[in-house]
């Protein structure tokens, strides 16, 4: 995901948690209902703060010229459609890249 991508996200799960509050807010809602809507909106926006002060890695392939990284995508795609399950492929892949790089 670029850094655009990722502010564009940022924002769009901002204005929802935004509308959520006015939803909880409604009259129409029993007091119980707004208690929990408004405890679950507010541990969101934390969520949230929390993952907008992260900083991410860039990928292991990025650095990789564009042939060499399509070849290893292409092999880490088999290892995942060959493994007999997703954390046994994912083990896999992982114990390559930590080898490489």
């Amino acid at each position: 995901m670029t850094p655009t991508q990722r502010k564009k996200l940022e924002i769009d799960i901002a204005s929802a948690l935004q509308t959520m509050g006015k939803i909880a807010d409604k009259t129409t809602l029993a007091s119980e209902a707004k208690t929990f809507l408004r405890r679950d909106i507010k541990k969101l926006e934390h969520r949230l703060v929390t993952l907008k002060g992260r900083k991410y890695e860039a990928k292991p392939l990025a650095a990789l010229p564009a042939s060499e990284r399509r070849a290893s995508e292409h092999i880490f795609s088999l290892i995942y459609e060959c493994s007999p399950n997703r954390v046994v492929a994912k083990s896999l892949v992982d114990k390559i890249l930590s080898k490489l790089y």
